[in-house]
């Protein structure tokens, strides 16, 4: 048996070799995302989700030992079962003997149908099987074009009519999708060896007051697309809050959070060694809880000893184009473009989903390597097997036929 701590563990590979299903170049796929969201409608639902997601981020990063039993990697729940493999495919793209956690028993709210899987997007140094996960397989066999994958999000926060599914973005395997941005991307080299896709954290603003921020790993942020708000220590947040009058720190079940009058404007900004990238006020105002008072997006997280101390997510990153780069491994930002802007709100297609089948012209071949298996558990080898992922982790989201975030 072994202990699912889905990161960059769910969905896993041993020495595999790959190989692109034949299709016109680019070598690189695009996606279209799926935004799942069950809004609470009262404060007193929001107290609810406001506590639950606290404890999600505490699992994920937290400060005990039981919650880093990955190492560095990200936990959503917990799950047992056995390791086993076959070939996975995905966007055009194969991988054999890709070897992955067949689940006997999942911890509540891990998986919610129609998925029924984890497939992370962080690299292989935070698996604690020690495995190439898929996208790291792809990217560093020479599957695509260029070894990077690229992400677009949409904003239906400040949407009073948007449904439980709605279009969520995309996310492009291979290459960027020159549509979705304007001018240049900016790449910035990973402060780390690859673990989490992690930068500096600069320079952090809010009303045009600059929150003092140190320098060296203090200052290290996780980009984590399976993350929704951004999390930070509380004496850089409380500075942070202190600079937007009738700001105060939430209390009951809104504690770690802060409060702020819903007509204050509130500019903040981030930069992770170049560019300073404006955040909405759209996305900082998560929610609107009274007449006159707002739930800020910005929350105090304390992360364990291996975790970086920021952790940056969709509150930041529907506000950019984001590129994540195996080689040179770097993260980069770019500003969103009209066609991009135009999909915040609109009434587009949701994707359906798009369950393949092994076909007969993918020829990838791997061996199953060796993999830790603490348990009486075997390996063994399903076929035919249809799965229903979630990407989620240190860059992840949910894939349900189409994918989900």
């Amino acid at each position: 048996m072994f202990t699912l701590l889905p990161v960059s563990l769910t969905l896993l590979s041993v020495s595999c070799s790959v190989i692109a299903v034949p299709h016109a170049q680019p070598h690189g796929q695009h996606l279209p995302l799926k935004r799942r969201s069950f809004p609470p409608q009262n404060e007193e639902e929001w107290g609810k989700w406001a506590v639950a997601h606290r404890k999600k981020m505490e699992a994920k990063y937290g400060t005990t030992e039981s919650e880093r039993r990955r190492s560095t990697g990200t936990n959503l729940g917990k799950a047992s079962g056995y390791l086993g493999s076959d070939t996975v495919q995905m966007a055009g793209f194969s991988v054999s003997n890709q070897t992955f956690g067949l689940c006997d028993t999942v911890s509540d709210g891990l998986l919610t149908s129609p998925v029924s899987g984890l497939l992370g997007l962080a690299f292989q140094s935070i698996a604690s099987s020690n495995a190439v996960p898929f996208w790291q397989a792809l990217a560093s066999s020479g599957a695509w074009d260029e070894p990077l994958m690229a992400f677009q999000l949409t904003r239906f926060l400040n949407d009073s009519t948007s449904q439980t599914e709605e279009f969520g973005g995309s996310l492009s395997f291979g290459f960027v999708n020159q549509s979705l941005y304007t001018g240049d991307i900016e790449y910035l080299d990973l402060a780390t060896t690859e673990s989490y896709w992690i930068l500096p954290l600069t320079t952090l603003t809010t009303n045009g007051q600059s929150i003092s921020i140190p320098s060296g790993s203090d200052s290290y942020a996780a980009i984590d697309t399976g993350t929704t708000l951004v999390g930070g220590p509380s004496e850089y947040l409380t500075e942070f809050y202190a600079q937007i009058p009738g700001a105060s720190p939430g209390t009951g079940n809104f504690q770690g959070y802060y409060t702020y009058p819903c007509d204050t404007t509130v500019n903040a900004t981030m930069s992770f060694g170049g560019k300073a990238w404006p955040i909405s006020e759209a996305d900082f105002k998560l929610t609107q809880l009274s007449k006159s008072l707002c739930l800020g997006a910005f929350f105090d997280l304390s992360t364990g000893r291996s975790a970086p101390s920021w952790i940056v997510g969709d509150t930041f990153l529907k506000n950019v184009y984001s590129v994540f780069r195996y080689n040179p491994a770097s993260v980069g930002f770019a500003e969103l473009s009209s066609t991009a802007l135009a999909l915040d709100g609109a009434d587009t297609p949701v994707p359906s989903a798009t369950i393949g089948s092994v076909a007969a012209t993918v020829a990838a071949t791997g061996s199953l390597s060796s993999v830790p298996n603490s348990g009486s558990g075997p390996l063994y080898s399903p076929t035919s097997t249809r799965l229903l992922l979630a990407l989620v982790g240190v860059v992840g989201l949910v894939l349900s036929g189409g994918l989900s975030i």
